[in-house]
């Protein structure tokens, strides 16, 4: 179902660079379990270490190397700060 979604807004050819997406999601489907969990995690760390370089809000309150599963559930009052 998400490949789909995915595919249905990438087809669209609006996003610069879909064929290239388009090439990583097939690539990324034909993973065995345990590689695309490898992949997964590679994937949420390296967003991570984005937000934490980038957004003063994650670079006070994220230690480096922090796990997805360590960081709090933002409620609707932390996001509207």
């Amino acid at each position: 179902m998400i490949a789909r979604l995915v595919w249905s807004l990438l087809a669209r050819r609006r996003t610069p660079g879909w064929r290239a997406h388009l090439a990583t999601i097939r690539r990324v489907r034909a993973l065995a379990p345990e590689a695309f969990a490898a992949w997964q995690q590679e994937a949420v760390a390296a967003h991570l270490a984005w937000a934490r370089a980038t957004l003063p809000y994650w670079r006070e309150r994220m230690p480096a190397g922090a796990r997805l599963a360590d960081l709090p559930v933002l409620g609707r009052r932390d996001v509207q700060q």
